[in-house]
């Protein structure tokens, strides 16, 4: 789902142009909503080899899934600066410095539980380095050792922590997003701790999301160049998953 966002982005672009009417309809969905299987699943290649390359230790622990999230984004961030060198782009190369300096203390644990675990860390946004926020991330227990979930690629998230879907779990909702566009992505857990990547859903307009317990959560949008045309869903715990109104 790595293209959701840019996908987005410019089918915004060309909505902004004048249209004569003020009762216009988009000539696209302002809700896309994506089941994840296993043939969506696009693993960032860079991401996958970072990880290849990086020494993580076993154990269950808080202070050895902060170790090996240092270990990975140290990684990351080195292959930035590395890139950075080749291509002579100055600026770049000192914000990589000091966000290599100071990683050790911007990883911080949001969350944590037996199988999974929620990591804020420094985040490069569209603009290169100009534009570092702070982001979370999903990290798993696998086979005793704690690793990145890598199933999923959206950035510029923020986590929620919900049982959506009432079965008595703790969900993970990652949002966020750029250019008047915004991504959900949706993370069920299991009676056995485990966490899955289920749903991701694109949203161009005026959003308006209520993430609340007990099946109640929904989304409006509303369309930019009329505001009297709305899309919706909602979270249906029948089906376990958002469905468009």
């Amino acid at each position: 789902m790595k293209k959701l966002i840019t996908l987005l982005t410019i089918l915004v672009c060309l909505s902004c142009k004048k249209k004569p009417e003020n009762d216009i309809k988009p000539d696209y969905q302002l809700i896309t909503i994506f089941d994840i299987s296993p043939e969506l699943i696009e693993k960032d290649k860079e991401e996958v080899d970072i990880l290849k390359n990086t020494t993580l230790v076993e154990g269950n622990s808080k202070e050895i899934l902060l170790q090996n999230a240092f270990n990975y984004y140290s990684n990351f961030w080195q292959s930035k600066k590395d890139y950075y060198i080749k291509n002579e782009i100055q600026y770049n190369i000192d914000s990589a410095n000091a966000i290599i300096e100071n990683l050790k203390s911007d990883i911080t644990v949001v969350y944590i539980q037996d199988k999974f675990a929620i990591l804020n860390k420094p985040s490069q946004g569209i603009d290169e380095l100009s534009d570092i926020s702070k982001t979370d991330d999903i990290w798993i227990l696998e086979n005793n050792i704690w690793k990145p979930y890598l199933d999923y690629s959206a950035n510029f998230q923020k986590s929620t922590r919900i049982d959506i879907n009432n079965d008595g779990f703790t969900d993970v909702i990652l949002k966020g997003g750029c250019c008047d566009t915004e991504s959900i992505s949706i993370f069920l857990s299991d009676k056995n701790g485990n966490i899955k990547y289920t749903q991701e859903i694109g949203l161009i307009g005026n959003a308006k999301i209520e993430l609340k317990e007990k099946c109640l959560s929904k989304i409006e949008v509303t369309f930019f160049q009329n505001e009297d045309y709305k899309e919706n869903a909602f979270f249906n715990c029948k089906s376990n998953k958002f469905v468009l109104k």
